[in-house]
This record gives structure tokens, sequence and C-alpha cells, in this order.
């Protein structure tokens, strides 16, 4: 998913998601419910982790990415790693 605890922006109450893994290599800045930034807000809090890579538990499609919540693996042992 290649997301960094960085591209949350949860005053703002979105994500950026980085050019650097956009097969158009367009960056996008998408708005998202602030109950799905919340749980990720807790997860981070509960992984105790401020910067890096955000552990993913599945990968999404650009067009997906755009569409559905954010799968984060609170406990920190994921199917995959972003980065």
């Amino acid at each position: 998913m290649h997301l960094r605890w960085q591209d949350f922006d949860f005053h703002a109450g979105r994500i950026t998601w980085c050019r650097e893994h956009d097969k158009t290599r367009k960056q996008w800045v998408v708005a998202y419910p602030e109950a799905l930034l919340a749980t990720v807000r807790e997860c981070q809090l509960r992984l105790g982790v401020v910067g890096g890579p955000v552990p993913a538990t599945r990968q999404l499609t650009n067009g997906q990415r755009r569409r559905a919540p954010v799968a984060v693996d609170c406990d920190g042992g994921g199917e995959g790693r972003a980065g």
C-alpha cells in the first residue's frame, strides 16, 4: 500500500497517496470519513509509532485506494509491509 504515517493528515481528514507508487505518477490527496481516520489514529497510538511505513493487511490498486477504506494491521504483523 506504500503508506507512511506522515501521509495521514488527521486534522484535515485527508490521506496523501504519493506519486512514487502510482502507476500514472500522480499524487492524490483524498478526504476520508472522520471515523476511518479516528480508527487509523487509534491503531497508530496502539502501535506506539510516529513515522515510517504503515503495516498493511492487503494491497489495493490505485482505483481501490481512492474508494476503499484503508486496511491497517493494528497488531503489526500483517500480510504485507508498506514502504
